[in-house]
């Protein structure tokens, strides 16, 4: 996570915030996290599959899955499904 955190600071501009989030964290570090990012404090989300599991991010508009060839089709579905899901 950290090398890919890394990968895209270098390639966006600096005031662009980026953070991620695992499931290998504290609920409540996660929890922080995502509040941030629905808050708009950070820009740019970096997830493992983690949020396929019922997480859904409304302020969210796009998903970019880095190896989805090792997912399975009602994964991808899932995670497709996690994005968007607002009111407005």
């Amino acid at each position: 996570m950290e090398d890919k955190l890394l990968e895209l600071k270098k390639l966006l501009p600096k005031f662009i915030t980026i953070d991620y989030i695992h499931g290998q964290m504290s609920p409540k570090n996660i929890k922080d996290r995502l509040k941030s990012f629905e808050n708009g404090d950070i820009d740019l989300l970096i997830s493992t599959t983690i949020i396929e599991n019922g997480i859904d991010i409304e302020n969210a508009n796009t998903i970019l899955i880095e190896g989805m060839d090792k997912l399975g089709l009602s994964q991808v579905y899932q995670l497709r499904g996690r994005v968007g899901r607002g009111s407005w």
